[in-house]
């Protein structure tokens, strides 16, 4: 590697390619600040290549003016120390961006910039200092209102623990203390002040100063202060000012203002004044200062008078017009220039006489937009008509183009005079042309209006449908009405001839159209009437019983008149077709109406019947049936073409009722056969039971199980009654069989009992079961009368007789039982004292009556 500079410097130009100098500044670091401000100079780097290699970047930064390229490469730059080293080598501008950077605006960076730049940079140390200059005389300000605030708060402390006597102490150490409260409001208000411009200069200062020292205090005055209702009165005559009679107004002011000063001077030796209080009296002072301001210059202002120009343009020669438009501008300028001189303030009650001018310059300005605008629209129409003119001199029509000319002088003599000059050079000039032109027309129109007569004449006495007659006059006219208004005598004569011939070939069409003319006449009458009937027939009938009927056929009716009723006469006869046309709308909304509501109501028959398909039983649907085939009878009609559609809907699903009723009455007749079946056979089955039953095998369970089971069944219905009434007497039979049965059953215990006793009383052996030996056990010794007396109770109980002999005896027995008032024993009672009698010598006869009477019992 070359060591001397000056052949570096001279080889690097030959090195074109940048790849080359990358490749190169990446290998050899000693030559990298020489590479990087080479590259930076002359090869233009990108910021890609720069966000690669800081050292090209730092150089491209110093060498490029660019303020696009320099923001994007200082976003390259992250800490501080590089950026302040940029500053330090930078120009003024890059220097001035780098500064104004907000991460310098800091007390610290000043301390770094400071010492960075001492005896590099005269500029920036100086921009340093002086920030750090700022912020230490902003501390030494701070300090200083702080070290007042905390003496004013200590003397706030000594106050607050003084406790004076008196009222005139404790105001006066009121007013000390008011005092020093607006002095330390005035001190947190420069200590914010101050922190405000610390902030500013890049220092972050906290507010130390507080009115914290007077929480607790009361400073109210004891009484309401004099100031209050002053002010108050002040500024209640501010704002009741009226808006007239300005000059007294002025005076009165005048004297408010005095008398104010005065009894403020007057109240302040009374009590002493809070900050708000004179700040809000300085206010109102300022106030009436402003309104005699104003007052005095309303009073010595003279209002120009207002020109009044109109609300449209006159027909004819508007110069005149045009220059009282003009004096009307002129006018309007110096009353707007008046009013700004007034400068009547805002906050005031406006007077009466300067709203009315301002509303008169208001209407003037708003009637000069409105004539400026029918102006323009004034200038395009004559315009444009020039130009259809023109057109109209171009195709030969000068009838036509005489009108519209004339037509357009009138026009043009209404324009402003400076918008119409021109526009009047054109008019002349057509005008010119138009006279060529019939000079022209007249040399080439006399053969054709001569032949034109002659046709004409050909059409007097002809025989023609006047139609047709007619058509051809019409014609001829039109064709001699083409050639343009006579321009000489003998074009003048010719035309005197046609309007005569004219009108004796039109005589024959002219009684033909008059009997048209009555036709017409009275088509248009029917058509009147037709109206006015219809109207009638809305107005009186009552819609809600009306016959829908009658109605339909009076729309038919009064459509198809109405068309009969033609051709009407000429004119304008939509007033009447339109009465017409709205009646029999509304009539046919009132049918229309009717016939839907009908429409509506089949529809919602339907709907309800489809609905209970899958919701009611087939029994209530059939009910429906018959109720909703009643009801679209009751609905009437509706529209027409709805109707077929309907009634097929609504007997399809009528049928599909019917044929789900037949089927479920199918149904229940098998289900009700098969019902019958079962309780037949059920009968059969409790009459073989019976049958079988014997005094062994008989049992009442039989007899329940057979009647559960047969009002299992349910209700059998007409069909089923003798079956009900067979199993019922079943029943009953088989209750007799128990009966019986059990009757049975108890004269053989009855038997055996009387065996058994009758055995033991003989004093035979014999065998007692089980069961009955309770009857026996234990026996105790029988007297004559204790037999006998038993016997005659067992007879008295079975309501049987007793032998003549003993009724005395059966007397006695029943009087004592009504005596003791005792029942009487039952069967088992008796048979169980007559078995406990024992040996008994009863005879055959006495035995047999007892258990006569006992079986009696049963």
């Amino acid at each position: 590697m070359e060591t001397d500079a000056s052949v570096r410097a001279a080889a690097l130009p030959h090195i074109t390619g940048i790849d080359s100098l990358i490749t190169l500044f990446g290998q050899r670091e000693t030559l990298r600040p020489e590479l990087a401000e080479w590259i930076a100079t002359w090869k233009s780097p990108d910021i890609a290549l720069c966000q690669n290699h800081p050292d090209i970047a730092r150089a491209r930064l110093l060498h490029t003016d660019s303020d696009t390229e320099q923001n994007a490469l200082l976003a390259l730059f992250t800490t501080d120390e590089e950026l302040i080293e940029l500053a330090l080598r930078a120009r003024a501008n890059l220097k001035t961006k780098i500064l104004d950077l907000p991460r310098f605006a800091t007390e610290d960076a000043y301390t770094i910039l400071e010492h960075l730049s001492r005896g590099r940079d005269k500029a920036v140390n100086r921009h340093a200092r002086e920030r750090l200059e700022l912020i230490r005389g902003i501390d030494e300000t701070l300090k200083g209102l702080r070290d007042r605030a905390h003496s004013l708060n200590n003397a706030v402390a000594t106050l607050s623990r003084q406790q004076p006597e008196g009222p005139a102490a404790r105001e006066s150490r009121r007013r000390q203390l008011l005092s020093l409260q607006n002095e330390l409001q005035s001190l947190i208000e420069r200590e914010g002040a101050a922190l405000t411009a610390a902030q500013t200069a890049g220092a972050q200062r906290a507010q130390v100063i507080s009115k914290r020292a007077f929480d607790g205090i009361d400073l109210e005055a004891p009484h309401e202060s004099p100031f209050v209702q002053l002010l108050a009165v002040a500024r209640g005559a501010l704002d009741l000012m009226p808006g007239e009679n300005i000059g007294e107004v002025g005076e009165k002011l005048a004297r408010e203002l005095s008398q104010l000063q005065a009894r403020w001077e007057e109240c302040k030796g009374v009590a002493t004044p809070g900050s708000e209080e004179i700040r809000r009296f300085a206010s109102i002072e300022e106030e009436y200062a402003a309104v005699l301001a104003a007052v005095n210059r309303f009073n010595s202002t003279e209002w120009p008078t207002l020109v009044d120009p109109g609300e449209t343009i006159p027909d004819g020669d508007a110069r005149e017009f045009w220059r009282t438009v003009k004096d009307a501008h002129r006018s309007l300028d110096r009353h707007a220039r008046t009013g700004r001189e007034l400068a009547w303030p805002a906050s005031l009650q406006e007077p009466e006489s300067h709203g009315t001018h301002r509303a008169q310059a208001t209407q003037i300005a708003e009637r000069l937009n409105r004539l400026e605008t029918a102006h323009t629209a004034l200038h395009e129409n004559v315009t444009a008509a020039l130009g259809e003119a023109r057109a109209l001199v171009d195709a030969g029509q000068s009838k036509n183009a005489q009108a519209k000319l004339v037509a357009l002088r009138r026009d043009i003599q209404r324009l402003r005079p400076d918008s119409a000059q021109k526009l009047r050079a054109t008019l002349d000039g057509l005008f010119q042309q138009l006279g060529e032109l019939k000079d022209w027309q007249t040399f080439a129109t006399a053969p054709k209006r001569e032949a034109l007569l002659a046709s004409m004449k050909e059409l007097v006495g002809i025989h023609l449908d006047p139609e047709a007659l007619s058509v051809r006059i019409r014609r001829a006219r039109d064709a001699w009405n083409g050639l343009g208004a006579p321009v000489n005598r003998y074009e003048h004569a010719l035309r005197d001839d046609f309007e005569a011939a004219a009108a004796q070939a039109f005589e024959p069409c002219r009684q033909y159209f008059a009997e048209q003319d009555q036709i017409r006449a009275a088509n248009l009458a029917k058509r009147q009437e037709l109206t006015s009937m219809l109207g009638s027939y809305l107005d009186g009938t009552d819609w809600s019983q009306a016959n829908f009927n009658a109605a339909e056929k009076i729309l038919q009716t009064a459509r198809s008149e109405w068309q009969v009723a033609f051709p009407l006469p000429r004119g304008d006869h939509k007033a009447l077709i339109q009465a017409f046309e709205s009646l029999q709308a509304k009539l046919h909304d009132k049918v229309h109406a009717r016939y839907q509501a009908a429409s509506d109501r089949k529809r919602a028959i339907i709907d309800a019947l489809l609905a209970s398909r899958t919701t009611v039983p087939i029994a209530d649907q059939m009910e429906m049936v018959k109720r909703l085939q009643s009801e679209w009878k009751g609905a009437g009609p509706g529209i027409r073409h709805l109707e077929q559609p309907l009634w097929r809907e609504f007997r399809e699903v009528c049928d599909a009722v019917f044929k789900d009723r037949t089927q479920a009455q199918e149904e229940l007749k098998i289900a009700h056969d098969s019902l019958l079946s079962s309780a037949a056979e059920q009968n059969r089955l409790l009459a073989a039971t019976l049958a079988a039953w014997t005094e062994e095998s008989a049992s009442p369970a039989a007899l329940r199980d057979a009647r559960s089971a047969f009002s299992s069944l349910g209700e059998l219905g007409r069909d089923g009654r003798a079956l009900v009434d067979q199993h019922r007497q079943l029943l009953r039979d088989g209750e007799a069989q128990l009966a019986n049965f059990a009757a049975a059953r108890r004269i053989k215990r009855l038997d055996r009992i009387q065996a058994i006793d009758l055995a033991l009383d003989s004093g035979e052996e014999t065998a007692i079961e089980p069961k009955l030996e309770g009857y026996f056990n234990p026996r105790t010794a029988a007297t004559a009368e204790n037999v006998q007396g038993l016997i005659l109770l067992a007879e008295i109980t079975a309501g049987k007789e007793s032998p003549a002999e003993e009724q005395r005896q059966r007397m006695a027995i029943q009087v004592d039982l009504m005596n003791r008032r005792a029942q009487k024993p039952d069967q088992e009672t008796l048979l169980l004292r007559w078995c406990r009698l024992g040996p008994k010598n009863a005879n055959t006869v006495q035995r047999s009556r007892f258990f006569s009477a006992l079986a009696r019992l049963d």
